[in-house]
């Protein structure tokens, strides 16, 4: 292109060839500094552009209102029973939630009750203020043995966490913040670390006379016992910090709740009132001197007396035979006889695929049959060479739908096929008349058959039992079932008629299994701090304990000869598969609870006259939600020559996230900017408007002839952009278990109006032939299209990266019109390959190409494709980069501290290699480097990366990447 320059009057113009670079926009949003402080404690809200985002709900669900004093609780049709009783719970506990953080805040929270996820979850969300429960539960024990209600339990935990958000505190940042912008202030609250948030939940959910909710349970102390009884028990900064490659993804659930607890029991949970005042004061503080300001202890001496007070006392138990498997850091569960010699468990852990696994009972070789995540009681059954087992299957559209679904896989065949589809079922068994399994019905089950075509009849509707697990023999069908603060075992009729059965006071019964004969109903409870193996016999009628174990003992099964019992031994970090001798002889007997004391189970809840619910409208729930002062600046060139700008931003949205806005309003380069965006769900698409009015730098390379002698000047300036652009998103997910394949498909259309505008004393250009200035309006149209697809990628606990799977993008923009200039276009393509070269060491290689066409310069960034560390101006034509990095942990740390608050997570050494290998005008060399990376973690929920390398081609080129 041929444009003229403008000097002063001076009309005369001279040839030259001006082609510029057009960068990206990138305003890095450095905060105030109260901003910026917060920003380090909730990246997750502040780490981007947009603190709220439109999120796409299932298709065809609809809200209704039910307003309390409290808490507007937004619940899907069909669910009126759930959202009363939501309200009643959160209103009763309440005060209690309050208790715990201390200067209670005016509370009103809207709590979102949904329908439409298997995975039974919930939380306490700041942007916006929220809580959001997955109504189902069609778990076993996910929260303990006694409590009443899946509900009760779940509402009461996230209860402590909304309490905390919203309480108040003396003058600070925090009542400051509040004013402008109370998400914010929220976030605030809950910067503490995890394990210390969770804790305070989990104490409070196992409150109450009957001792519900997880402290009290077994399985849940378990871990915390064998890591205390170690030679490595945990450190306080593992006791509050989740882990990445930990074993325990849950440690922080795990330890935070023992500590507190025991801290509470010293000081009624005084300490945790000033922490959370002080840092709501303060965000940026040394969490290890509030600890020890909080309980007047140093850190080592809180430690050491919390060690000494909590370790269970022993070392040594009785002797239990060898194990047969012994993994570190595997999770193996529920052992299903094969064979005589052979059995099939479920595998994960740390450089485990998950899956199911043939296991060699005399060598304890394992040899992986299929890879599937299960759910967390990993429930499967074994019959002949098929494996019966449900599996969460994601909505392809709404990333909070899941539907647990049943699936077979043929041993024989090697294939998996899928035998429901939005079923909702779980814990499947096979039986002679078809296929037995628990159908979810709001947060209760129902039993149900499916026969060979697929039909689904009900065998016993849903009542305010909990059905947990279905064991059928030929003469007797024994069901799980958790009921009134009790849990154990009913016979059932074909009828779906329960009778209770086996019951032991004060002790939960947990899974079942037959003998081949009939004659034996194996089953775990609880005995004295540990869970152990009992067996029922029907000829005799009475109960035996079998084992003795330390921690724990899990999913006991009998050979077909009943001659074998083999369980799950629970030891620190690990789960053994046990083989030993089946004595019945040996067994203790143990009384049982007379039924007489079983109360009688109560049919399904009833809704109350009166209780009145609303539609969902947006109306008032579209105030704003924060007014947020702006810097804006970048270090980049040439961006940074705009300088220093600032302003004001306005954020909303409403509970359900079905619309959000922002605006916002600076001043940078001595001029005014703003844009306005508003997102929305149509749908199954994310679309939003962008009005803006906006500044960029362009650069200028400058060519021009002096008595036969070529110059070449850059020159910097800016360029106003004022336009609107119409974006819409499609995301798409096609499975979501072991290995994980989703797209995302872009489409926009923008139009705008754009001029240049000088930034020092250089006078902005005009075009050769028609003396048009280029600080004239320049009008242009664009259209933007993309896809991004990852196929099969998978990582196992402890891989830095993926091990498999490949990652393929490709981005078009054309100009549709453009007033003076050419039309421009450009298209790039990029692919991803990882795969792993010793999964054991979990060492992970990924291959790459870029390639970037262009009609002109500056319609992508040049830093697609340059090699790392090499700035260069590319222009038109094709360019293709080739890559490889190659990556190897070395150091798995999962420990930091706590006087400044730091969790480091792993140190690796990597290796990587780049190059252009075509361009048109670039010729660069290799960018080759050698280094060591460290992921860690700031302020207890910052995550970063750090990256130093060298160039061993070229000694004086370093790299340092901050991540």
């Amino acid at each position: 292109m041929i444009y003229g320059g403008q000097t002063g009057n001076n009309q005369e113009s001279y040839p030259m060839d001006l082609i510029f670079a057009r960068t990206v926009c990138s305003w890095l949003k450095l905060l105030t500094i109260c901003i910026l402080a917060l920003l380090t404690i909730a990246p997750a809200v502040f780490g981007q552009e947009a603190y709220y985002e439109p999120i796409i709900r299932p298709m065809g669900s609809k809200y209704r209102v039910h307003k309390t004093r409290h808490f507007e609780i937004i619940f899907e049709e069909g669910n009126e029973v759930e959202a009363w009783q939501t309200a009643l719970i959160l209103e009763r506990k309440l005060p209690e939630a309050q208790s715990i953080s201390g200067l209670a805040g005016k509370m009103w929270m809207p709590v979102i009750l949904n329908n439409s996820s298997d995975r039974s979850n919930g939380y306490v969300h700041t942007h916006p203020f929220r809580q959001e429960i997955e109504i189902p539960h069609i778990k076993g024990n996910r929260l303990g043995t006694r409590s009443n209600s899946w509900i009760e339990t779940v509402a009461t935990h996230e209860l402590v966490h909304a309490a905390q958000a919203q309480a108040g505190g003396p003058w600070g940042l925090g009542k400051a913040l509040y004013w402008l912008a109370p998400d914010a202030a929220r976030a605030l609250n809950l910067s503490l670390p995890p394990g210390l948030n969770e804790g305070a939940a989990v104490y409070l959910e196992s409150e109450g006379a009957h001792a519900p909710g997880r402290l009290h349970d077994r399985r849940f102390q378990m871990h915390y016992r064998a890591a205390a009884a170690s030679g490595h028990p945990w450190s306080l900064s593992q006791l509050f910090e989740s882990s990445r490659y930990g074993f325990h993804a849950n440690r922080h659930y795990i330890g935070g709740a023992h500590f507190f607890a025991w801290q509470s029991s010293k000081d009624k949970g005084l300490f945790f009132e000033k922490m959370r005042t002080k840092r709501y004061r303060s965000p940026v503080g040394s969490t290890g001197m509030s600890l020890r300001d909080a309980t007047g202890q140093p850190l080592r001496t809180l430690l050491a007396a919390f060690r000494q007070e909590t370790d269970p006392g022993f070392r040594r138990g009785p002797r239990q035979p060898a194990p047969i498997a012994e993994s570190p850091g595997v999770m193996q569960r529920r052992p299903q006889w094969l064979n005589d010699s052979t059995l099939v468990v479920y595998r994960e852990g740390l450089n485990v695929t998950p899956g199911l696994y043939r296991l060699d009972i005399h060598s304890g070789a394992t040899k992986r049959i299929h890879p599937v995540r299960l759910p967390e009681d990993a429930w499967f059954s074994v019959a002949d060479s098929v494996i019966l087992y449900s599996r969460y299957v994601p909505d392809r559209f709404s990333t909070l739908a899941w539907s647990a679904d049943i699936f077979k896989y043929d041993m024989s065949q090697k294939r998996e096929k899928r035998l429901t589809y939005g079923a909702r079922v779980h814990a499947p068994v096979q039986t002679p008349s078809g296929i037995w399994a628990l159908q979810n019905d709001g947060q209760r089950n129902n039993w149900i058959e499916i026969d060979a075509a697929g039909r689904i009849q009900t065998i016993r509707d849903r009542s305010q039992a909990d059905l947990i697990q279905i064991a059928p023999s030929e003469e007797v069908t024994a069901v799980l079932v958790r009921h009134s603060q009790h849990q154990g075992i009913y016979r059932a009729d074909s009828n779906g008629v329960f009778v209770p059965w086996i019951f032991q006071s004060d002790n939960a019964v947990r899974e079942l299994s037959w003998s081949s004969d009939g004659r034996y109903l194996l089953f775990t409870a609880d005995s004295g701090p540990a869970t152990n193996v009992f067996y029922y016999d029907l000829e005799l009628e009475r109960a035996y304990q079998l084992t003795d174990v330390l921690y724990g003992a899990l999913d006991p099964v009998l050979s077909e000869d009943n001659r074998t019992l083999v369980y799950i031994d629970y030891q620190h970090e690990r789960y053994n598969v046990v083989a030993t001798e089946f004595s019945p002889e040996d067994g203790i007997e143990i009384p049982l609870m007379p039924i007489s004391e079983l109360p009688e189970i109560s049919p399904r809840l009833e809704l109350p006259e009166g209780f009145s619910h609303e539609p969902y409208r947006l109306g008032r729930r579209l105030r704003p939600r924060m007014f947020l002062p702006v810097a804006v600046w970048s270090s980049d060139t040439p961006e940074r020559r705009l300088g220093l700008g600032g302003g004001l931003g306005i954020h909303g949205s409403d509970p359900l996230r079905r619309l959000t806005y922002m605006t916002e309003a600076t001043l940078q380069a001595r001029k005014l900017w703003g844009r306005i965006g508003v997102s929305s769900a149509l749908g199954r698409v994310i679309g939003r408007i962008d009005i803006y009015n906006r500044p960029d730098a362009v650069v200028a390379r400058v060519i021009t002839e002096e008595r036969g002698t070529r110059y070449t000047r850059e020159v910097t300036y800016g360029e106003r952009s004022m336009g609107i652009g119409v974006t819409f998103v499609l995301p798409l997910r096609f499975e979501a278990n072991v290995r994980h394949t989703y797209a995302s498909i872009l489409a926009g259309v923008s139009s705008e109006r754009t001029r240049w505008f000088s930034l020092d004393d250089n006078q902005v250009p005009y075009r050769t032939g028609t003396g048009q200035s280029l600080a004239e309006w320049d009008r242009s149209t664009r259209v933007d299209t993309g896809i991004l697809v990852a196929l099969g990628l998978q990582q196992n606990t402890r891989d830095v990266r993926p091990n498999r799977g490949t990652v393929f993008g490709i981005y078009g923009r054309a100009d549709v019109v453009r007033e003076h200039d050419s039309r421009q276009t450009g298209l790039y393509m990029s692919v991803r390959q990882y795969w792993s070269i010793f999964q054991r060491w979990n060492t992970n290689m990924r291959v790459g190409a870029s390639i970037l066409s262009q009609s002109g310069a500056g319609v992508y960034s040049r830093s697609l494709v340059l090699p790392q560390g090499h700035e260069a101006f590319l222009g038109k034509g094709t360019h293709v980069r080739l890559d490889a990095e190659i990556l190897q942990p070395v150091w798995y740390m999962q420990d930091g501290f706590l006087t400044v608050p730091s969790y480091f997570k792993v140190l690796y050494v990597y290796g990587f290699a780049q190059r252009v290998v075509i361009s048109s005008d670039y010729q660069g060399n290799w960018s080759a480097g050698l280094g060591m990376g460290l992921q860690f973690r700031l302020l207890h929920y910052l995550d970063m990366e750090v990256r130093a390398s060298f160039n061993p081609l070229d000694f004086n080129k370093g790299y340092f990447t901050l991540m």
